[in-house]
């Protein structure tokens, strides 16, 4: 549906069917949902890059055209100094 209906009916609606085209094309070219949810947990963040993210399970909605990816940024344990370290 939101591969062929949409691009068409929303170009002939909007007046802007190449714009419609790209939407299919990005829908397209975008990495599958377990892949993207892989590719997220994978990432660095926060300071230095040390950070990642922890991802919940992928949230598939209306039929499996719509996913919702929800994740938290986990930074790393702060790094404890002792007196026998810095002598």
């Amino acid at each position: 549906f939101i591969r062929h209906v949409v691009p068409i009916v929303g170009g002939i609606l909007s007046g802007a069917p190449k714009e419609y085209a790209h939407l299919q094309n990005s829908i397209k070219d975008f990495p599958s949902p377990p892949m993207f949810r892989e590719l997220m947990q994978n990432l660095s963040c926060g300071d230095e890059g040390k950070g990642h993210f922890d991802m919940d399970p992928v949230v598939h909605m209306n039929f499996g055209s719509v996913q919702l990816y929800l994740g938290s940024a986990v930074k790393p344990e702060p790094e404890i100094v002792t007196d026998t370290e810095t002598q």
